[in-house]
């Protein structure tokens, strides 16, 4: 592995984002075997290299789930999010043009910036998406959007407790989902925060804001 930065576990399997070697490895965990699925090994020129399997180029992948035989990964390198369909390793663009930006419109003709960490609470995934220090949702639905939920612009960042517009955090890298709220690695203000997708409402969990490892 080469700076492996995400993993997903369903039953004796493990899905590995292994970053810079630009690929995706399935380990299993019963035959206790490593089999890269997706990539080449080198990083992608384009930010549409739709394919098959160890065929396609991926771009940095940081994160990944899988849900109902469909692999979404979090695509940091080139500002998407794709899916890879684990029947026949078809993998192409889900979400986002390749430009680094924060704007909400349908998958494929919205900017993402660098989306870092993914998880799913029904049918939307929740990203966080670091460059613009913001968490945003894609529809499972192909006919779907994009739409931010905390975050505005790529300057704007911070540590604000809220709603949105007015919520912040600053370059968040990770996050997961627990009983329908979405827990989220606030990276640069060392917290951990969560986000309530019902109320809308984001609040700091742990941490004080200052970096340090006190129990």
């Amino acid at each position: 592995f080469n700076h492996p930065q995400g993993i997903f576990v369903k039953e004796n399997l493990v899905y590995v984002a292994d970053t810079q070697n630009h690929s995706i490895r399935k380990i299993d965990l019963s035959k206790k075997y490593v089999t890269t699925i997706l990539g080449t090994g080198l990083q992608a020129k384009s930010f549409h290299d739709s394919g098959f399997g160890r065929n396609v180029a991926l771009n940095s992948p940081w994160d990944l789930l899988e849900f109902k035989n469909q692999l979404y990964i979090a695509m940091a390198g080139s500002n998407q999010i794709w899916k890879v369909n684990l029947s026949n390793m078809e993998a192409d663009v889900f979400a986002g043009t390749g430009r680094e930006n924060i704007f909400d419109d349908k998958l494929t003709d919205s900017a993402l910036a660098q989306p870092s960490g993914i998880t799913r609470i029904l049918d939307r995934l929740f990203f966080a998406d670091s460059e613009v220090s913001a968490i945003r949702t894609a529809d499972l639905d192909p006919n779907g959007k994009v739409r931010t939920i905390i975050g505005k612009g790529l300057f704007e960042f911070g540590d604000i407790d809220g709603k949105f517009p007015n919520a912040r955090l600053q370059h968040p890298l990770g996050v997961t989902s627990y009983k329908d709220k979405i827990y989220i690695a606030d990276t640069l203000n060392n917290k951990i925060k969560v986000f309530n997708p019902m109320t809308k409402e984001l609040k700091t969990l742990i941490g004080t804001g200052k970096n340090g490892m006190k129990d």
